[in-house]
């Protein structure tokens, strides 16, 4: 199922046709969903990135990531994006803003809330640590696969089949089930499939665009963190007692104390 195929039936119910009449003018709402919404690539450029931009944040959201790029890329020296873990913490939910960017400090000791958080850890040691401007493309795979043992984590709930079924599906297999599922609605299916497009180009392709320096921008990559956070922290919100149960248990609950939705008296992590 993909996103043409979620829109296309959008467009069908607006115009008045039933989406399983099989008809010329179905086929043609479908092609116009993937032009409107990016999914065809052209190019080897990768349309879907401006379709994070432009449809997945806000007016205040692109102002603050055109900030941290322009302030990141004109940066000669060490830089640090104070502004993008503030952020980070009002969106709420266990963030990379909560979790020392050192990867040696780690908090999650095993268990799933270390498949299901580490790689936030790792994003920031990218941004943090290292060098956002040449780890691009590791950052886009590493909020990938937060977003990969979210969608886990939530079937593995709302199934009868066994734990494993689950543990070697992709990305691609996971946001479909969830969707099928009706575990996320079809907004939230329909950002993911966006999402996936650029996560699949970050494991599978190298940039053959003589004209693009790299495959992913520094604003491509703050898009994709941001909006990812977003989408996992609402998947993972009737989940949190949960989560923060499996806190308690491992001994770590005092360093997030977070509530949800919005963060109260409580600073990122340095």
């Amino acid at each position: 199922m993909s996103l043409a195929y979620v829109m296309s039936k959008i467009l069908c119910e607006q115009i008045g046709l039933g989406y399983s009449v099989q008809s010329r003018k179905i086929e043609l709402c479908e092609i116009f969903a993937k032009v409107i919404f990016g999914e065809v690539l052209m190019d080897n450029k990768i349309s879907h990135m401006s379709n994070l931009y432009d449809y997945y944040l806000d007016d205040d959201e692109r102002i603050l990531i055109d900030k941290i790029a322009k302030m990141i890329t004109e940066n000669t020296d060490k830089y640090y994006p104070v502004e993008l873990w503030t952020y980070d913490a009002k969106i709420g939910g266990i963030g990379a803003y909560s979790i020392p960017a050192d990867p040696v400090k780690n908090p999650f000791k095993g268990g799933y809330t270390r498949q299901v958080f580490r790689p936030l850890q790792y994003a920031r040691c990218n941004i943090d640590i290292l060098d956002i401007r040449y780890t691009t493309r590791y950052i886009v795979q590493n909020m990938g696969l937060h977003l990969e043992f979210v969608l886990k984590h939530i079937l593995k709930l709302n199934t009868t089949r066994p734990g494993l079924f689950y543990n070697k599906k992709t990305l691609g297999y996971l946001v479909k089930k969830s969707y099928s599922m009706k575990l996320v609605d079809a907004e939230l299916y329909m950002q993911m499939e966006t999402l996936l497009a650029m996560y699949n180009h970050s494991k599978h392709e190298v940039n053959m665009d003589e004209e693009r320096e790299s495959s992913f921008t520094v604003c491509d990559t703050l898009c994709f963190y941001i909006i990812t956070r977003k989408i996992a922290t609402k998947i993972l919100n009737p989940y949190y007692d949960q989560i923060y149960n499996e806190l308690r248990r491992i001994g770590i609950i005092e360093r997030f104390s977070i509530n949800y939705e919005r963060i109260d008296d409580f600073d990122f992590v340095v």
